[in-house]
């Protein structure tokens, strides 16, 4: 057996064996050194004695719009990216690590802004270059429930500190990117938190203006730019939306129809004002980076 060090945010809720289910993998298979928990948020539900015992969709437009990123989050993204070892953060709110490869990756920094991210990519590096057999993965049956931001005040704050924390581990381990001694997570891992996750958001940001710029000018093709945007949309609504299939067939969280009738229009109306809110806080963490400016955490409501 090996020791295994749970990792929770005071303010969550775990459900009932989350413990049991999230050390599952490294009794499974023992080259396992950090495995996450699904995270669900309990806003809206009914929490008695430290338990979730009624599941209702929170209240506020912003906190179900996050609903639906969650689910996209961990049942599509984080699920891929453990499939093929290159999963690279583990949500700080819920996770478990062998406890002798966290020691020597020096355990969670003070000072950094993204600590979840900075330890799992400071261990893929250290498995790397040890060259010893591992697995990072994300297990779904283990459920944590938190609490999102619903104003836009502490939501700003949360995600300029996760985008904050992404460049400053990928700064630290920039050598990493491209780099074939390190297999799927330098080769495919990096560069997608890199151009997608962070370096997507100044594109997109010109590519808003450069709109504008053509549609007063009269040099835009609207034929070509509504096929454009069109595409664009569909496609991340279908992300959603398999997303939200896969979390009616496997879990069945939220057991009322009318639940996911309305998890599925908040899937579509994300696209439109949400995601660029989200786009230019990305944007702007870069902004604060360049220029030095530091990152108050501030209380988080």
């Amino acid at each position: 057996g090996v020791d295994v060090v749970l990792v929770i945010d005071a303010d969550c809720v775990l459900e009932e064996d989350s413990i049991l289910k999230i050390v599952r993998p490294f009794i499974e298979d023992n080259t396992t050194v950090a495995a996450g928990g699904m995270i669900r948020l309990a806003n809206g539900c009914v929490v008695k004695n430290g338990r979730v015992v009624e599941i209702n969709l929170p209240r506020p437009l912003l906190a179900r719009l996050q609903l639906v990123e969650y689910l996209r989050a961990f049942l599509f993204g984080r699920m891929g990216w453990a499939a093929i070892n290159g999963l690279l953060c583990i949500s700080g709110a819920f996770g478990a690590f062998r406890r002798d490869v966290m020691i020597d990756c020096g355990g969670f920094r003070n000072a950094s802004l993204g600590e979840d991210m900075e330890l799992v990519v400071t261990m893929h590096r250290l498995m790397r270059e040890r060259k010893q057999p591992y697995r990072i993965t994300f297990t779904p049956d283990p459920v944590c429930w938190t609490e999102a931001p619903e104003s836009l005040k502490i939501l700003q704050r949360q995600r300029l500190r996760w985008q904050k924390g992404t460049i400053d581990a990928l700064i630290k381990h920039r050598k990493m990117m491209f780099n074939p001694r390190f297999g799927v997570v330098g080769l495919l891992g990096f560069p997608y938190y890199a151009f997608i996750e962070t370096l997507s958001a100044p594109f997109e940001i010109f590519g808003y203006g450069l709109f504008a710029v053509c549609l007063a000018t009269g040099n835009l093709d609207l034929t070509f730019y509504l096929t454009f945007l069109f595409a664009s949309v569909v496609l991340g609504i279908i992300q959603s939306l398999m997303a939200l299939l896969m979390e009616e067939i496997g879990f069945r969280t939220y057991p009322k129809i009318s639940h996911l009738l309305r998890l599925v229009l908040y899937a579509v109306i994300e696209n439109f004002g949400y995601r660029q809110l989200n786009v230019w806080w990305r944007f702007w963490a870069i902004i604060d980076k360049i220029r030095g400016k530091g990152h108050v955490w501030g209380e988080m409501t």
